[in-house]
């Protein structure tokens, strides 16, 4: 008998918090298959709907379900089937605890559907479901709206029960605190589960937002935004961690918003992987307001090093009276019990207190925090250990960024070893026995050195260095006819160095120099030069112009503008040679004009009306004259980034 195999995708977010558009409805899925032996599957799909934000129209489609069966290896389609749906419901909407105030409304529409195929039983499938689109304006994905999403399962020949999710996803997350989100699954077999970050994949289009046929893998991953990844899904807006054993997902989320969050629970047999689940999920991070907030202070080192969200405070080698710092908001008095079992005397009232442990151990602290009308609790663990930890480096280099710093650990260590090691520099971080570290960003910078041993003691040690960055601007690119010479520029150092990327015919002439000539023999476009600047310390940047060279009259708009405000690239102009300007006008994709200008120096800044426009592919139109006086109308599109 094959292998029961299952994947659970949940994509459970936040609704109301953001307006949805077109077909961007899809909030969520679910989908496992059940192998029944002798070639029979079943395989069941749960989709989570926004039924504020979503269109009727587009939620009806949701129904029948589409599943399209593929052949491992091949790949080639064998089977697929559409079936309607066996329930639909509306999940109850969650409650904001006392002390809490929100400002949001939910709405969860629910779908089971549930398929049987007959194949071949010696044969191993994947199982493939694909609907878009997801819900709009999700923080960490690129244009979340015009991107759908995939649920697949495969088949192995290890029989199997699937593991399935214990709990259903919170419909909100606070942000600016620490959170604890159960994501495991029960597993009826007793396999051991171990959790991880997934990839998570995208399916379907606005074009064709459900296919009759799914497509086979493999699939393409989604698209996140700025620095975000499957690996770092909140970079740039908090920390995150995953517990591999308990499968809590933990950390701080600091900015209000909806984020995409791809989770995998492998299962071992023996010792063998047998089996990989994947649950993901689009958190909702609000504001919350809490009239009365019990709060303490947690070692700032803790969450840097540790991925455990409950524990607050590492005391190492300094007896066993431990001072806490209250953080509450709100309140008017307070009930600390430090969890000291031995004793029923292990409580207080005051703000602040300190407390003394019989012996070294980890202890769960409790504290309740009285407003005028309601009441709010937190707790978290402290770890008292006997070991003693001390840290310090010596490092050399610098002084540019991305200059090479060669660091020496000074770490002394008693009672256990030490296990794991953090450098941060700036915003870098390099984990384990490193010799050397860089800094990406200027100005004053902090080098940090965090050590944990194998007990839990953590310890750290800092400098601060000066980072120099130079920045090299070469000239705009451009436009020249061939049989001249081209003069290019660049500022911001003291001394330069020009290369030709590519192109040995037009050559560079004085290449050490800050206003070099090109000799323009050859015709073509985007011809690359290069230049290198650097100053009296060593410290380097680059630039790089982009040249066309042509014979004849021409005008070219570039393909994509950034109108941020950095001075580079903010205006979209026309460039031409040897033709007659008359009109530049420029239109969104609704056809709705947005500029228009009679004038060559005058270009579209991105705004419409003194506001800015977003993120998407504009259509342009260029009327000029040629030598002839013979009008010529030129067309294409641009797409503008922020």
């Amino acid at each position: 008998m094959n292998r029961l195999f299952k994947v659970i995708i949940f994509l459970f977010c936040f609704i109301g918090f953001y307006n949805v558009a077109d077909a961007s409805h899809s909030i969520g899925g679910e989908m496992r298959c059940d192998n029944l032996g002798q070639g029979k599957y079943r395989v069941t799909i749960i989709l989570y709907q926004d039924c504020i934000n979503g269109e009727p129209e587009v939620i009806a489609q949701d129904n029948p379900a589409i599943v399209s069966v593929f052949e491992k290896g091949s790949n080639t389609l064998v089977a697929y089937s559409g079936m309607q749906a066996i329930t639909t419901d509306i999940l109850p909407a969650s409650q904001a605890p006392a002390c809490l105030q929100l400002q949001h409304n939910t709405c969860v529409r629910r779908q089971y559907f549930v398929f049987g195929f007959n194949l071949q039983e010696t044969g191993e499938y994947t199982f493939s479901y694909q609907r878009c689109c997801l819900s709009a304006a999700i923080t960490n994905i690129s244009n979340s709206s015009s991107q759908g999403t995939t649920l697949f399962v495969n088949s192995t020949g290890v029989v199997n029960n699937s593991a399935y999710p214990k709990i259903l996803m919170p419909s909100y997350t606070c942000t600016n605190e620490n959170f604890g989100i159960d994501v495991s699954a029960n597993e009826p077999d007793g396999d051991v589960l171990k959790y991880r970050l997934l990839n998570v994949y995208n399916g379907g289009d606005s074009k064709n937002a459900k296919p009759n046929q799914a497509t086979p893998p493999p699939y393409t991953p989604l698209q996140y935004s700025g620095t975000s990844s499957w690996q770092q899904p909140l970079t740039g807006f908090g920390e995150l961690y995953i517990d591999p054993s308990t499968g809590m997902l933990q950390g701080i989320c600091k900015q209000a918003g909806k984020y995409m969050i791809g989770i995998a629970c492998d299962e071992y047999r023996n010792g063998q992987l047998i089996n990989t689940s994947v649950l993901n999920y689009v958190y909702a991070f609000v504001d919350c307001k809490k009239f009365v907030k019990a709060g303490i202070k947690r070692d700032e080192l803790v969450p840097k090093i540790v991925g455990d969200v409950k524990l607050l405070k590492v005391q190492c080698g300094q007896g066993n009276t431990v001072q806490f710092t209250n953080q509450s908001e709100g309140a008017t008095s307070y009930v600390w019990d430090f969890g000291d079992t031995s004793t029923v005397q292990d409580t207080s009232s005051a703000v602040n207190p300190a407390y003394t442990y019989p012996q070294p151990g980890r202890y769960t602290v409790k504290l309740t925090a009285f407003g005028p009308e309601c009441i709010n609790k937190i707790e978290g663990d402290v770890l008292i250990l006997p070991d003693t930890l001390t840290t310090d480096f010596s490092a050399q280099g610098g002084p540019c960024i991305f200059d090479s710093i060669h660091v020496s650990d000074l770490t002394n260590a008693t009672g256990s070893p030490v296990t794991k090691s953090v450098w941060v520099a700036g915003q870098n971080v390099f984990y384990g026995d490193v010799s050397t570290v860089y800094f990406s960003e200027s100005g004053q910078q902090k080098l940090q050195h965090i050590i944990m041993t194998q007990n839990g003691c953590i310890a750290s040690a800092e400098q601060t260095y000066q980072v120099k960055r130079i920045n090299v601007q070469a000239c705009n690119d451009t436009i020249v006819k061939a049989g001249t010479f081209l003069s290019l520029s660049a500022t911001g150092a003291t001394s330069y160095h020009w290369q030709n990327l590519g192109n040995v015919s037009n050559s560079i002439i004085n290449v050490n120099t800050a206003t070099p000539l090109v000799s323009c023999k050859e015709t073509g476009k985007g011809f690359l030069y290069a230049v290198m600047g650097s100053d009296a310390d060593g410290c380097r940047g680059t630039d790089t112009v982009a040249v066309t060279i042509t014979e004849k009259g021409y005008v070219i708009v570039p393909t994509a503008f950034t109108p941020n405000g950095d001075g580079q690239n903010d205006v979209l102009r026309v460039h031409m040679s040897d033709m007659e300007f008359v009109e530049f006008s420029v239109f969104n994709r609704r056809g709705n004009q947005v500029f228009i200008s009679n004038d060559l120096q005058i270009g579209w800044d991105g705004k419409y009306k003194g506001s800015p426009e977003p993120n998407e592919v504009y259509y342009w139109m260029v009327k000029a004259r040629d030598a002839n006086s013979e009008m010529k109308i030129y067309k294409g599109n641009t797409t503008l980034l922020r």
